[in-house]
């Protein structure tokens, strides 16, 4: 897969490129000034705000070519414009204290997800756990620069998603430097909107945030069987960090 993508740089221009690796590529423009382009040296930080997909790098420098050529007012309405089909567009909306209810029931459903495609089925989801669940992600949201956005399709909201931003213990910090670590703790896009692009969009409109206040890398945890997911965020360019295994070792007395 091949990328077509724009960025917006800290002067407020906009700058076309392509790529075969989304995530590595806006990296390198922000972090490497060996690799980055030449005139973005002094216009960082940037900001990934649009980018398509194209099955082959020729593809991807076409749409490169052809969009460069347009004025910025023409890029700007391209960038506003995500359609994911033809008559939907999304709007973002931030998290309030009277979207407690709303948002129970959407964590909710995502946890009910979980525990359907749980295989060993060890996930209970005993009573009370989506209200203890919620009250620690609302205290961590507060305590660590997070944000919530819900996303709406013709104002009905059909997915959210959390991110906060870590503060780095010194035992990490000794192990692999200084770094400001952005997670997203939960995403989730009602069964009926998913395939549409929506979570590509809260992923990235996330990442953006978490380069505003100056995060250098961003992570993500995703359960085993949710194949769909795991395969969502490869293709926005998170990569296998770690790798959790379970055994089961409470065997039944023969």
């Amino acid at each position: 897969m091949f990328y077509f993508y724009i960025l917006r740089c800290s002067d407020n221009s906009l700058y076309c490129g392509q790529t075969k690796d989304l995530q590595k590529r806006v990296n390198e423009h922000n972090f490497d000034k060996h690799k980055s382009a030449k005139y973005l040296r002094a216009k960082k930080p940037v900001k990934l705000i649009y980018f398509e997909e194209y099955p082959t790098l020729q593809l991807a420098l076409k749409r490169e070519w052809q969009v460069k050529k347009w004025k910025k007012i023409k890029k700007e309405a391209l960038v506003k414009k995500i359609k994911y089909h033809s008559h939907m567009k999304i709007h973002f909306r931030e998290y309030k204290k009277k979207d407690r209810s709303l948002l129970l029931d959407l964590t909710t459903k995502l946890q009910t997800y979980v525990k359907s495609i749980d295989e060993l089925h060890r996930i209970k989801n005993l009573s009370g756990y989506s209200d203890a669940f919620l009250e620690e992600t609302l205290s961590n949201v507060k305590k660590y620069q997070g944000k919530i956005w819900f996303v709406e399709v013709d104002k009905k909201v059909v997915g959210y998603i959390i991110g906060v931003i870590w503060e780095q213990s010194e035992i990490n910090r000794l192990e692999i430097g200084h770094h400001l670590l952005g997670e997203v703790i939960d995403l989730f896009v009602d069964e009926k909107y998913r395939g549409r692009g929506i979570g590509k969009t809260m992923l990235q409109k996330m990442e953006n945030y978490f380069i505003d206040k100056g995060c250098d890398s961003m992570w993500i945890r995703v359960f085993s069987a949710n194949e769909k997911a795991h395969k969502l965020y490869k293709k926005t360019g998170f990569i296998d960090r770690e790798v959790g295994m379970l055994k089961n070792i409470n065997y039944e007395k023969k």
